[in-house]
């Protein structure tokens, strides 16, 4: 848990910890009928939900032909992999539910593979049920795991099988190429002297913590003032804004000013800099990024904007929704972002006629340098349990090449649910017919990147991520975008005119082709044995000094005083061992 501070709290030199929410959608079920209104009735935990339907005339007809790649292998009788559900069940309409759904069943259908739920839990029942199976020698046939900590204690505990023959032989060229195997950085984790024990991914679009400068230009154009391109052009628009009075705060941020979404990173970028990462240095060993110079230069801009009025005066209290608020109240006009906040601006835009948002260079320094933290190296898999039979890992594969090959020729199959997390895209779920036999919204947000009919279960659509996921269907979409509307089909045209698919697109494609300015953080081990001796003291007086430097609690000239204090609290023993992790690397 981060550590953060209260105004009265910071003033007396003490932290509070911050905490992030989630979100999750469900997704009924629509049957068509001939001009009818139908009720269906779902029982849920003792619980009905009645939920309207309405449908549209019969005679509307689609003028696109899905169809599917052919199955690399069909097994009969089916393979069935157990898995583990972490998560409560949609309220699943008519016939439908685990087995019975667009996603499921076309899996099964296809493939002759499906899975069975080895347990069902959520929140803290999960990590239980969990440590239990892993004592007891009883795991899941395959699990998703999300943390680099646990993929190690897998491996060193001999609870994960080895993969790498089977996913040698059976994976595709597609497959191989598309997930960066054997030599992208996602496979570091689950690798043990050349041999794989689980099957990595992405964990969903990469790219997705990318800060793109985001300005409202209508209120720059009251001022005259044209997109700032440099950090001493910011300061001076911003400085413009609170004269004119046209924004309360000029410059979003939040919290530890070095989050996921509205961060100021781009501002440590512009001077070389990157806190919390681990930069390579000039003689080819790893540093600490918080204690480059350029940080402390990049502190004296922050600790100026501060004194001015430019930042929120209490940004070391907030996060998400208060941060985002101050865009959508129109008291900031200039945050960086990632490309999902587009759908928050479309709407925005919406409600705000005249508001314009467009996108902003990321601000160069004063020797030209350019930077942002960049969405952190993944370190997630898919692993199976050790002992497993072959022919399930081998089903799961053949599945990933399915679907990989789905996904990246979707335009050819005219799989139109490809467009975001794999969505089987059928009538009356994501979509239905409106009065002119168009396409609208059905009952799974497609349009919102939502759904809950899954294939993978445990796994959702995690199980073909790679890092390039998203980039190939936005660069395909782009095309769509030069084209008369009337020469697009009918699902391309209910994409493509929704606003905020072409805002996601145009922000999503903006981190993408500007990927070389992320400076990556290079650790992506696990934690050594000092980080986790040292890592929370460390946090807490970074966050301190940063805080303190920034709101004048503390000169600038203290940022000297903190290299010193993080080397000698532990700074110096993290620093050789992460060294030596980068040592093992090259050989």
């Amino acid at each position: 848990m981060r550590k953060l501070f209260t105004r009265r709290k910071f003033l007396k030199g003490a932290g509070i910890a911050a905490a992030g929410a989630a979100i999750a959608g469900c997704a009924p079920q629509v049957v068509e009928r001939e001009k009818v209104v139908e009720q269906t009735v779902v029982v849920k935990e003792k619980e009905q939900v009645v939920v309207e339907v309405t449908s549209t005339p019969s005679a509307c007809a689609m003028d696109w032909n899905p169809t599917l790649p052919p199955a690399p292998k069909k097994y009969d009788p089916p393979v069935i992999l157990s898995s583990p559900i972490c998560d409560s069940d949609p309220e699943w309409l008519g016939n439908d539910n685990r087995t019975n759904n667009p996603m499921y069943n076309r899996l099964l259908d296809t493939l002759g593979v499906g899975f069975s739920v080895h347990w069902q839990a959520t929140g803290d029942a999960c990590a239980q049920l969990y440590n239990t199976d892993l004592a007891a020698g009883t795991l899941p046939d395959i699990r998703n795991v999300n943390s680099p900590i646990e993929i190690a204690r897998l491996i060193d505990n001999e609870a994960a099988e080895d993969i790498t023959d089977i996913w040698e032989a059976t994976a595709s060229p597609l497959t191989k190429e598309k997930k960066q195997y054997p030599n992208g950085r996602m496979w570091v984790p689950v690798t043990r002297n050349g041999r794989i024990f689980g099957m990595a991914h992405s964990n969903g679009p990469a790219w997705n913590v990318e800060q793109i400068g985001m300005v409202r230009k209508d209120i720059l154009d009251k001022i005259g003032a044209p997109i700032p391109q440099t950090i001493d052009e910011l300061t001076a628009v911003a400085r413009e804004l609170l004269k004119a009075g046209l924004a309360k705060y000029p410059i979003v941020t939040r919290s530890r000013l070095y989050t996921y979404a509205l961060s100021l990173d781009p501002i440590w970028g512009a001077f070389g800099a990157m806190p919390e990462h681990w930069l390579l240095a000039e003689d080819g060993s790893l540093e600490y990024g918080s204690l480059r110079p350029g940080a402390k230069e990049a502190l004296n801009v922050l600790s100026g904007w501060y004194k001015e009025g430019i930042l929120f005066p209490e940004f070391y209290t907030i996060t998400n929704p208060a941060s985002t608020g101050l865009l959508a109240s129109g008291e900031a006009v200039i945050g960086f972002g990632p490309w999902w906040m587009g759908g928050s601006i479309t709407t925005w835009e919406r409600d705000n006629p005249d508001w314009q948002f467009v996108v902003m260079p990321l601000p160069k320094g004063p020797d030209g340098k350019q930077g942002r933290q960049g969405t952190p190296n993944p370190q997630h898999a898919v692993m199976f349990r050790k002992g497993i039979e072959p022919v399930k890992v081998e089903a799961f594969i053949n599945a990933i090449n399915w679907a990989i090959e789905r996904h990246v020729n979707w335009e050819k199959y005219e799989q139109y649910g490809e467009w975001r997390n794999s969505h089987a895209f059928a009538q009356g779920y994501e979509w239905e017919f409106d009065e002119n036999c168009e396409l609208k919204t059905g009952p799974v947000a497609n349009s919102e990147g939502t759904y809950k009919y899954t294939a993978f279960w445990g796994v959702d659509f995690a199980y073909m991520s790679y890092p390039d996921y998203q980039a190939d269907v936005f660069n395909d979409m782009q095309k769509w975008l030069s084209r008369d509307l009337r020469s697009l089909n009918k699902a391309q045209r209910y994409l493509i005119s929704n606003p905020k698919v072409r805002r996601e697109m145009q922000l999503y494609l903006e981190g993408y082709n500007t990927r070389s300015l992320r400076m990556n953080n290079m650790f992506d081990g696990t934690p050594t044995e000092s980080m986790v001796k040292y890592a929370d003291g460390l946090d807490k007086l970074e966050m301190e000094y940063r805080i303190g430097i920034v709101t004048g609690q503390k000169p600038l000239s203290a940022f000297d005083e903190f290299v010193s204090e993080w080397k000698k609290n532990g700074g110096d023993a993290i620093t050789a061992e992460v060294n030596d992790w980068w040592q093992a690397q090259k050989r």
